[in-house]
């Protein structure tokens, strides 16, 4: 039959995610098709996307990969073992940035197409101290199908301020590109927490341990640094003191950059509005779980937060030896415990990445990394990748 190509596309896209990029191998104009941003827009529409929570543990002798489906919540234990330790620095738009150590440094991987770029680290100088952890993807799909990797670290000498090294999908030379932010040391030199970075309205942010988020705008390649919201130092009185550094965690909700402080009886969520340059306190609670006054003292902070879905992570092994994670509905206005995660020490809980599958496009360009890795390593990267692409696409919509 001769079809037409808007009807052709409309039945691939009410296919499963997995199915759909198996038709790329058909003929060109299938993977012109189901390549294109355009496509990903129209599949959404008719797919319900599981997403995940990733994090990692480890013994003596391997890392293991464990994931929680979160929309729903299952709690059926999923776990991996890996062939090469990896840690999952940041994810964005269904790309993963993954860090292999010295190996080889970073690599962008779409776990549902199995397509991956490996990417050194950014070359060190005397005056820049960077932490890899720090790092974040930058990823625009599906309004284009680019991402750029970006790196901050803090300038050292009499000036203070931050470097930003930036890697761009759409550069044919494989090199990292670098942007200075210079101000007074006494206003910017504070450090990041561990919280991961996040990428909302064409910026990165990280937060520093003094509340302030030190914001990089990708597009126009210009820095700033976000002050801190006014409830913070003028709060009402029934909330008690702050200390950001403890008490404080970034993240999205509604598409909107969100600052999460808990104060000693109260939690307040404030958003970012980049029209007014002023923060915007959107929702103020009392604390739900009893004895915990502080994010990081009791290793309690949220970790997902999407519309009326919040996740917790409680961990209080030093009293019952046990992580819940809570689950709250704001309809019905309570919490629940929606998991029981791994109770190892060596658990790996401050980034707990989000995860949804899509097509976006891993590219690739020339680059020294693929000149200096070593076969053996290449081998075992490979078969590591191939692994985790097994492992998160399992039960996946």
């Amino acid at each position: 039959m001769e079809l037409n190509d808007d009807l052709v596309v409309e039945i691939i896209s009410y296919l499963p995610l997995k199915l759909a990029v198996r038709c790329k191998v058909l003929n060109k104009n299938f993977n012109s098709w189901i390549s294109d941003p355009k496509f990903s827009q129209t599949l959404l529409q008719h797919q319900n996307i599981s997403t995940l929570l990733l994090y990692s543990s480890s013994d003596r002798s391997s890392q293991h990969f464990h994931k929680i489906f979160i929309n729903p919540i299952v709690t059926t234990e999923y776990k991996t073992t890996l062939p090469v330790n990896v840690d999952v620095v940041a994810s964005s738009k269904g790309l993963l940035l993954l860090n292999f150590g010295e190996v080889v440094g970073f690599c962008v991987f779409n776990p549902l197409t199995g397509a991956h770029q490996l990417i050194p680290y950014p070359k060190p100088t005397k005056d820049y101290r960077t932490r890899i952890g720090n790092a974040c993807l930058a990823v625009d799909y599906p309004t284009s199908d680019q991402y750029k990797l970006v790196t901050i670290g803090q300038l050292g000498g009499k000036e203070g301020g931050y470097k930003f090294q930036v890697f761009s999908s759409e550069g044919s030379d494989g090199m990292w590109h670098k942007f200075q932010l210079r101000m007074d040391l006494s206003n910017t030199f504070s450090n990041f927490l561990s919280c991961n970075p996040v990428y909302v309205n064409d910026s990165v942010h990280w937060l520093r341990n003094d509340g302030r988020v030190v914001a990089f705008n990708t597009k126009r390649e210009e820095a700033t640094v976000l002050d801190l919201p006014e409830f913070i130092n003028h709060h009402d009185p029934i909330h008690g003191t702050i200390k950001p550094r403890f008490d404080t965690w970034l993240g999205i909700a509604q598409g909107l950059l969100t600052l999460i402080c808990l104060f000693k009886k109260s939690t307040v969520i404030a958003s970012y509005d980049y029209v007014t340059n002023n923060w915007r306190v959107t929702h103020t609670s009392a604390n739900f779980i009893k004895g915990v006054s502080r994010f990081r003292h009791n290793f309690g902070f949220p970790i997902w937060i999407d519309n009326k879905q919040v996740l917790f992570l409680l961990d209080r092994r030093h009293v019952k030896e046990v992580r819940h994670l809570y689950e709250y509905d704001s309809e019905m206005n309570r919490y629940k415990i929606a998991a029981v995660l791994d109770k190892d020490d060596r658990v790996t809980l401050y980034r707990l990445p989000a995860f949804s599958p899509t097509l976006a496009s891993v590219h690739k360009t020339l680059s020294a990394v693929t000149v200096t890795v070593d076969l053996k390593h290449l081998s075992a990267i490979t078969a590591t990748l191939d692994e985790l692409k097994r492992f998160i696409t399992e039960g996946t919509c």
